[in-house]
């Protein structure tokens, strides 16, 4: 068995480390949301949530926050969007944490084996330059997110 330092040289590592990280910071800032719009306490929130996958609590933050509009609303709403992003985003950070990393010529290959109904294995080169890209990407949308936080804060507190 290959030693994962072997596999992974240092500029992976940190990639990964910051993207989990990052990812982490968004689901806080997902929480903060969620209990803005169930009329909830944070500590409420984390009880309810605590067991729900990240994108499960994407998908119920979307749904609160699209009640009322119509299906053509949601599919331009700009914050729909960036809530997919997130998903998506939080989808790569699964991908990058439970995958098998394994040397393909050198190159690092990300191997990923699904169960969802039917058997699924997927083998991708994923550089470290991708992931800190990834990684940078969510930080982006956690700042956004929190502008989004802190408008519906100040306008509970008028």
């Amino acid at each position: 068995m290959a030693d994962p330092q072997e596999v992974l040289a240092e500029d992976h590592i940190k990639a990964i480390g910051a993207l989990v990280v990052n990812v982490a910071r968004l689901e806080s800032v997902i929480l903060d949301l969620l209990a803005i719009f169930m009329q909830s306490d944070i500590q409420a929130t984390l009880i309810a949530f605590a067991s729900h996958q990240i994108s499960s609590k994407i998908d119920t933050l979307k749904t609160f926050y699209s009640l009322g509009m119509t299906k053509e609303e949601r599919e331009q709403d700009g914050w729909v969007q960036r809530f997919n992003e997130a998903r998506n985003l939080a989808e790569f950070r699964n991908t990058i944490v439970h995958a098998y990393w394994t040397l393909t010529d050198g190159v690092p290959m990300a191997v990923r084996y699904r169960s969802h109904g039917y058997f699924q294995r997927s083998k991708r080169p994923l550089s470290a330059e991708g992931i800190q890209q990834k990684a940078d990407e969510v930080r982006v949308l956690e700042a956004e997110l929190r502008g989004l936080r802190d408008h519906y804060y100040a306008q509970k507190t008028q």
